[in-house]
């Protein structure tokens, strides 16, 4: 099952390779720091149910935001808490355009 409005496959490469695509966007590790006027996002997986993205803040915490939720902000270590989660497939990191990012991926 895919989020709603979406249509890949629910696996990391599919969904990397889909975001990689987008100008700008890197792949990179979870040590490494982005360059300027990006910022370093997490994707992982809930098998057969959702992908989730987290984001590291200008204060080196990571956020993220399910749906209609509300931010949670403050996370230290963005894996474990993923985990804790139900998202237990860690995909990988990427440095994304903070912005200037049109629908179609161009910039």
């Amino acid at each position: 099952v895919n989020p709603p409005g979406t249509t890949m496959p629910l696996n990391c490469s599919s969904i990397m390779q889909g975001v990689s695509n987008i100008n700008g966007v890197k792949k990179t590790n979870a040590t490494d720091v982005c360059e300027k006027c990006t910022y370093k996002v997490l994707l992982v997986i809930k098998p057969g149910e959702d992908y989730h993205w987290y984001r590291r803040d200008d204060d080196g915490l990571w956020s993220h935001k399910r749906g209609n939720m509300s931010i949670d902000v403050g996370v230290i270590e963005p894996e474990q808490d993923a985990r804790q989660r139900g998202y237990t497939t860690i995909c990988g990191y990427l440095c994304f355009p903070t912005k200037g990012i049109d629908a179609d991926g161009t910039r």
